[in-house]
């Protein structure tokens, strides 16, 4: 049996209802799924639509273009001090993220109001 790869994704609260609606049903089996930890930051650089994606010995950079949020460019590489650029980016954001609230994730139907509300939920340390 291979292990399940152990995620963790920050979105903002309008970001992740994006997701949402791009593919409820499948968006919220990743998020309930044990191996997966999805937080959210109401405050995160994405206005530009890039992100990046963090593994054990890589860094992904994501670019998306702006009007219609698809991805445009993805630059993989296994660079030391990309990794460490990456990581050094993420982790202080990572530290004032909340956990999604599983519970908004009941039905197809959650919105960024639900997801709002989970704002004054307990930030991990």
């Amino acid at each position: 049996m291979v292990d399940a790869m152990e995620t963790e994704v920050i979105y903002t609260p309008p970001v992740f209802e994006t997701v949402l609606s791009w593919d409820a049903a499948a968006a919220t089996t990743a998020a309930r799924c044990e191996n997966c930890t999805v937080l959210l930051h109401d405050d995160l650089p994405d206005d530009a639509r890039c992100g990046f994606a963090i593994f054990e010995d890589r860094v992904a950079l994501c670019c998306h273009d702006r009007d219609t949020g698809l991805l445009r460019a993805i630059v993989d590489t296994d660079a030391p001090e990309a990794i460490a650029w990456a990581e050094s980016v993420y982790e202080p954001y990572r530290r004032e993220a909340r956990p999604l609230d599983r519970d908004v994730l009941a039905s197809d139907e959650s919105s960024c109001a639900e997801l709002d509300r989970g704002r004054t939920a307990s930030r991990p340390s």
